[in-house]
């Protein structure tokens, strides 16, 4: 859970996966701290009840 944020960036180094409510785009950041570009990989509904516990990587 502790690579989840919602807002537009990541706030830690530890944040991979951003959702934007106001957007509803959904990011992955490789590195968490900006210094590479995070890349949205999907459009989800914004305002969604979005948390970690939605995301599965395997």
């Amino acid at each position: 859970t502790s690579q989840f944020v919602i807002g537009a960036t990541a706030a830690t180094a530890e944040h991979r996966f951003i959702y934007n409510n106001f957007t509803g785009a959904l990011f992955f950041d490789d590195d968490g701290t900006g210094a590479t570009v995070q890349v949205q990989f999907a459009q989800l509904t914004d305002g969604l009840a979005f948390t970690a516990n939605n995301i599965v990587v395997g």
